[in-house]
């Protein structure tokens, strides 16, 4: 089944759709404002997103556009009680998979859902789906700490700085296949990269690694020597040996396209 976002700031139309789509096996979010809808949806990956047309904030038009920038794989539906044929024009031009009038009664919603799954670009269902949601969400508090102000050097200064509990971002870890030692190693080293790329690794310095032995270390572990430069992300991505999975590899890349 999909997993699905609903934005709406119509708590009813929210309780609704939510209970019709959980019975029929599907793994729903919600949120009551588009800006909100937009980051859900790029913190965390959805199949389908059903968004209004009438929202507080932003338009749902807005909300369609921005989560199609910035969120491959995710089939979108703008929803409103105020059908118009240009709208439905412009709402496929900015991105919407299809279009839909409310009130969606029982099996229509099941119908919107799962038409709107099929109508998308089949290069990125094909990608989406080499790509398990258990990657996805382990890559997002990853690329969420290389954009940090400061260095994360503990776990602990990880979750923080990315807002996530300490059991629950090593539970993200451990549904991917991987520690969160070997996970904060390469935020990291990812975050050299990518502000000090052609330059000298320098771990010591950058990383705040008083012990020359540990930096040596650390700088094996991951595949690289330490007197060779910093490569660029997409070298690092490729030949890097602290998370080796490619599933993960390839969530990493993803969330780095989108943020």
């Amino acid at each position: 089944m999909s997993r699905v976002l609903l934005i709406d700031d119509d708590a009813g139309t929210l309780f609704g759709y939510k209970g019709i789509l959980r019975e029929a096996g599907h793994e729903v979010a919600t949120a009551a404002l588009g800006e909100d809808g937009i980051a859900i949806a790029r913190r965390e990956f959805f199949d389908v997103v059903l968004c209004d047309l009438h929202l507080p904030d932003v338009s749902g038009l807005q909300v369609v556009r921005e989560i199609h920038d910035s969120c491959p794989g995710t089939s979108l539906v703008l929803v409103t009680a105020w059908g118009a044929p240009d709208l439905a024009v412009e709402a496929k031009r900015l991105g919407a998979a299809t279009y839909a009038e409310k009130p969606l009664i029982g099996g229509e919603l099941l119908t919107v859902v799962e038409e709107a799954r099929g109508g998308a670009n089949p290069r990125e269902l094909a990608r989406s789906r080499r790509v398990g949601y258990a990657a996805r969400r382990w890559a997002g508090p990853v690329v969420r700490a290389v954009h940090l102000t400061d260095d994360p050097k503990t776990i602990r200064a990880w979750c923080h700085g990315v807002g996530h509990a300490r059991g629950t971002l090593k539970g993200w870890c451990r549904a991917a296949k991987v520690t969160a030692k070997e996970s904060l190693d390469l935020v990291r080293l990812l975050r050299l990269v990518i502000r000090h790329g052609g330059e000298p690794w320098d771990l010591q310095r950058r990383l705040d690694i008083i012990d020359e032995r540990t930096a040596e270390a650390l700088i094996r572990r991951a595949g690289f020597a330490s007197d060779a430069c910093v490569p660029d992300v997409e070298t690092f991505l490729s030949q890097q040996q602290l998370i080796v999975l490619p599933e993960l590899v390839d969530a990493l890349r993803e969330r780095l396209v989108r943020g």
